[in-house]
């Protein structure tokens, strides 16, 4: 797993969207808190609401409740 960046947006954008399947899909063996960290990270620099905001909320409040 990379940084999440790539000089390319349309790979990036490739890129998250696979990793959110996947999140969806089958969480195991992926390393959650430091995909949400990127997210955070990226959210920053975003020029809009990321597609992503509702996935990074969820797992923000799931991490408030512990």
């Amino acid at each position: 797993m990379g940084d999440g960046r790539d000089a390319d947006p349309t790979v990036n954008a490739a890129a998250w969207s696979l990793t959110s399947e996947r999140v969806v899909k089958k969480p195991e063996g992926l390393d959650l808190e430091h995909l949400l960290d990127l997210i955070e990270r990226d959210m920053k620099d975003a020029p809009s609401i990321s597609p992503f905001a509702p996935i990074w909320i969820t797992e923000m409040s799931k991490r408030l409740d512990h």
